[in-house]
């Protein structure tokens, strides 16, 4: 499994491939102190290979190379991204965040997917 780093001056963007098959990636946008976690994805059916720690560490790796020393990883609100962050030692920052709603039917959206967001997730790993 190799990682593939895209060059960008605010952001990279890495991604795992296994034998042409890609597997995992990720948008990690910084500046000269630290780099971030965006977002990424990855496929279910291959995480035996553990796409996403490559990711991580290759990110890691490349920040330390290059003078960024802060790797924030932003957010855990889900139980088992919580659970994969926390195998890489970080010290967890509470932090507080506002958003305003823009349609009369976002503030029902978004109240319904917080309470049926983390009963999907469950059923997904019966």
């Amino acid at each position: 499994m190799t990682p593939v780093l895209r060059s960008g001056k605010l952001a990279k963007v890495f991604v795992a491939r296994h034998q042409g098959k890609l597997l995992a990636g990720g948008i990690f946008p910084f500046d000269q102190h630290t780099i971030y976690y965006l977002d990424g994805a990855s496929a279910v059916e291959v995480q035996a290979l553990r796409p996403n720690n490559l990711l991580h560490w290759e990110v890691i790796q490349w920040a330390a190379e290059h003078g960024i020393r802060i790797y924030d990883m932003v957010g855990a609100g889900i139980a088992g991204v919580a659970r994969f962050k926390r195998t890489f030692g970080p010290k967890e920052v509470p932090y507080t965040y506002s958003w305003r709603a823009l349609a009369p039917w976002a503030r029902a959206a978004r109240h319904t997917y917080a309470f049926l967001a983390p009963v999907g997730h469950a059923l997904r790993y019966l």
